[in-house]
């Protein structure tokens, strides 16, 4: 029996082809018959099985992708964090940034105490101020809603002064 998931040399398809044909009483002079030209049965056969295990490998690799795919994408919905975990502690790195912007240690000092490359210490720092950007543009944003809403409760109010000024006791006809 063949399988998808073992890689089959032609050596090892051949012998088993010859196997195959023996169990069925097919004779090694009916293999070697030519089919066309100087393709005879026997390699007919050799390409046909190769030309099949190769394609059905390459639907079981897709399937497999697209399956790893899914599951990834059902555990990062379920708020599952894939990956390695990051050795970036961020008490620690808040601390040594913090020594850093006041230029109290160098970024290779920095990246030294936090035992990573410095091209990873300048990555994380990257990463650390835009946060903080995106902390500070979502409260902006917050402190702006808020102001439009006040500006609005306050242009009503200024609305019913004005119509109370116009009309103190009120539209009352007799």
């Amino acid at each position: 029996m063949l399988s998808v998931k073992k890689e089959y040399g032609r050596e090892d398809i051949e012998r088993l082809l010859e196997e195959h044909t023996q169990r069925r009483g097919i004779t090694n002079e009916e293999l070697e018959r030519k089919v066309q030209g100087e393709l005879s049965m026997h390699d007919l056969l050799c390409d046909l099985v190769e030309e099949a295990l190769l394609t059905a490998r390459e639907v079981e690799s897709a399937e497999l992708r697209r399956r790893q795919r899914e599951g990834m994408t059902r555990a990062q919905e379920l708020g599952v964090t894939l990956g390695r975990p990051s050795k970036r502690s961020d008490k620690r790195f808040e601390k040594i940034r913090e020594l850093y912007e006041d230029k109290r240690v160098s970024a290779e000092d920095a990246a030294k105490r936090l035992h990573v490359s410095i091209s990873t210490f300048y990555r994380w720092l990257r990463q650390s101020r835009n946060a903080e950007n995106e902390r500070r543009k979502t409260e902006l944003i917050r402190l702006r809603e808020g102001l439009e809403e006040r500006e609005w409760e306050l242009e009503r109010e200024i609305d019913l002064a004005e119509n109370q000024d116009r009309d103190p006791e009120g539209s009352q006809e007799g």
